[in-house]
């Protein structure tokens, strides 16, 4: 379809144009070396790979659809095909009041698709809408009159959109507005998470079916926000608000390109960068990597099973033009890896790449605390001496961790949640990003010695508030005795305190109760602290064993992570005593399990290392529910569970998608066995702990 528009400085076939999309423009924002890499088969892309789980965890589509819902009489405009798409826009602008749905611009090789657009003669709202949560209070701008960081992408996408409708249809008044979901708000109707339940269609995109009235009066008070946002999209585009001008390499590239798009010189930075990103897609042109810290999260990082079959590493490329890396290189530890360390950026500005060429004077000289743990300086500078070959084995603060160890009182408990939030809310009377608690497990060790898998919790079924069920269940676990409880981390002393807010608000009968036992074993976090909900910490507060990690152990193959997945076979593979004992099948059977039967925890793959035992996790769907697969469900028979985030979305698929009982049986079992590993492993990292402390262990064999 021919582009008519007379700023243009040449007309170009639609079909001839490589279109710079919002999507694209704000991916060229995190890093622009990015667009040379999207949407091309030969480079392995992460976000591609799990784009029906992000989907289902974040709930962009459902918001996206409860957004159209708010806004009932809308034409959607379905089709894919650009051509069609525009032709079926332009028809309906014709109409002097409309309501569209994914309505397509195209101003040279920009192209958006709106998610709400309203007109009413010519004036045109604007609408973007994002699962992000948000108050009527919320601020786009510091005291300093800058974009908030975590607000900026949102804001240019915004302002992006804008300038391609404006320009496309000069005509047109179009007033920008931002719809999020509400915090503040309380859902008025039951199951309304339900009502916009997540499907594939034959090519395998996510997509919303309706399930039930969605009529106005059927959603109840309103879930989201929308902020008139004209203002900060002028400061945007003006350029007093955008953040990310060309650089000057970037802008002698800039004069050398034949543009796609032309008005005349660019009037800011913005359109500049438009301008420029638009060109270089366009012409599929590489642009110069900004190699810095953003790329450790670079999503074209391809692994080495992903080079095995012949993809190709964005991310291996960059350093390769930007830092002239050989491929040997990237077997060399990085600057980039260092764990938690500030340093990292300004080092590799300097050309400073790799751990081995740097020097002790880098980090200050005191490495432990007073208390003998180690500083996160100390923590760093370990696993640089490890990396480089100058520490053997694991490192432990003896001393510190012996103080630690002796200071616990048995029984102990090793707790782990799994929770979720969803941008709208599963029950009435719930919030958006509500946390909702589902599942816990709990591992229980004895003065002996003597591990069992004490106890485990869920409740997973549609429409079934769980979290003072949760509660009430976790407290008769743990209120038998005054025993030491374990955490890996925050988050289960966020999610305590989160639920504490909910039962204060709740007109629960136990729940003075309920309250007493959370303030008893947490500490109030920071937003409590905040917003007036403080409280002393807790005289069972529970451990974080993660700080414990932190503080006393350090090994190589840690590589920088402190996730309790890496933790896991880091000990596993340095740890005689419990290769030895774990290699033999006794776990749910000597050690009680309430999941498996006679599991060999370590198992060693085929260059010796022990695999993590979440590699044995089995399939959600076993060979017994082969049936469903067949019938093109939501699972396959070659996935697990093997990840919190990937927990999250298995319960959300439980309440916003059609299972039939056999696959929703299979969901709950898999995620009883991930909880159940994930409590045992904190267990390993004490015995591991004792056992390299010569502290008498009882080995349950």
């Amino acid at each position: 379809m021919p582009n008519s528009d007379p700023k243009l400085s040449h007309t170009i076939q639609a079909s001839e144009l490589r279109t710079l999309t919002k999507s694209r423009f704000k991916l060229a924002l995190e890093c622009p070396t990015k667009l040379f890499y999207t949407r091309k088969p030969v480079y392995h892309d992460r976000s591609q790979s799990d784009d029906f789980m992000r989907a289902l965890a974040d709930g962009g589509h459902q918001v996206g659809a409860l957004a159209q819902a708010y806004y009932p009489g809308g034409v959607l405009v379905q089709t894919l095909e650009t051509k069609n798409a525009l032709a079926e826009t332009d028809a309906l602008l014709q109409r002097h009041d409309v309501i569209i749905y994914e309505a397509a611009f195209q101003y040279g090789n920009l192209l958006v698709r709106t998610d709400l657009l309203i007109k009413k003669g010519d004036e045109v709202r604007l609408i973007e809408v994002k699962a992000k949560s948000c108050t009527p209070q919320t601020e786009f701008l510091n005291k300093d009159g800058n974009l908030i960081s975590e607000w900026s992408s949102y804001l240019c996408d915004v302002a992006f959109q804008e300038y391609v409708i404006r320009n496309a249809k000069p005509k047109l008044k179009v007033r920008p507005f931002l719809m999020c979901a509400d915090k503040s708000k309380v859902a008025t109707v039951d199951g309304l998470n339900r009502r916009f339940q997540i499907s594939r269609d034959k090519e395998n995109r996510s997509q919303v079916e309706i399930i039930g009235a969605v009529d106005l009066g059927s959603l109840g008070a309103p879930l989201l926000h929308e902020f008139d946002i004209s203002a900060i999209v002028k400061g945007i585009q003006s350029g007093h608000l955008f953040t990310t001008p060309l650089d000057a390499l970037e802008l002698a590239l800039f004069k050398t390109l034949p543009l796609v798009i032309s008005g005349g010189s660019p009037r800011s930075s913005f359109e500049q960068t438009i301008f420029y990103f638009a060109n270089c897609y366009h012409s599929d042109l590489r642009i110069q990597p900004r190699i810095d810290v953003h790329c450790q999260k670079c999503q074209f990082h391809a692994g080495v099973e992903e080079i095995a079959k012949d993809l190709k590493c964005g991310f291996r490329e960059c350093w390769q033009q930007a830092a002239k890396f050989k491929e040997t290189d990237f077997d060399r530890p990085m600057v980039l890896d260092i764990w938690n360390w500030r340093g990292r950026s300004s080092m590799i500005a300097a050309g400073t790449y790799f751990q081995s060429e740097l020097k002790a004077g880098s980090f200050p000289k005191e490495h432990r605390e007073p208390d003998g743990a180690l500083t996160a300086q100390g923590r760093q500078w370990q696993q640089i001496q490890m990396a480089t070959g100058l520490g053997e084995g694991a490192f432990l603060a003896r001393d510190w961790l012996r103080g630690q160890l002796a200071s616990w009182q048995y029984p102990l408990h090793f707790i782990d949640f799994e929770t979720s939030v969803a941008a709208i809310p599963f029950h009435i009377g719930r919030r958006p990003y509500e946390q909702i608690a589902f599942q816990f497990s709990h591992h229980r060790v004895d003065a002996d010695g003597v591990i069992s898998h004490a106890g485990e919790w869920i409740l997973a079924a549609p429409g079934e508030f769980p979290n003072f069920e949760f509660i009430r269940a976790l407290k008769l676990e743990l209120s038998q005795d005054n025993g030491t409880i374990f955490r890996y981390a925050d988050h289960e002393n966020t999610v305590l305190n989160q639920i504490r807010l909910q039962l204060l608000e709740s007109t629960e009968p136990d729940r003075a109760a309920l309250v007493k036992f959370i303030e008893s074993i947490t500490h109030p976090t920071d937003s409590a602290v905040d917003t007036g909900h403080g409280f002393p910490p807790g005289e069972r507060e529970i451990v974080d064993l993660r700080k414990i990690v932190l503080g006393g152990y350090y090994h190589p193959l840690l590589k920088g992570s402190n996730s309790i997945k890496a933790v896991l076979p880091a000990i596993l593979n340095s740890s005689t005593y419990l290769k030895r004992k774990y290699a033999q099948p006794i776990y749910g059977d000597t050690i009680s399990s309430k999941n498996f039967t006679k599991l060999a925890l370590v198992k060693m793959d085929e260059c010796g290392q022990v695999l993590s035992p979440y590699h044995q996790l089995l399939p959600v769907i076993s060979a017994l529910d082969a049936h469903l697969v067949a019938q093109e469900l939501l699972y396959t028979d070659q996935e697990t569970i093997k990840e919190g985030g990937a927990a999250s979305v298995a319960y959300g698929r439980i309440q916003y998608t059609e299972m039939v009982e056999a696959e929703r049986e299979s969901v709950r079992k898999a995620l009883l066995r991930y909880c159940e590993i994930d409590t045992m492993a904190m267990v390993l990292i004490w015995e591991y702990l004792m056992s390299e402390l010569a502290q008498p262990l009882n080995a349950n064999i």
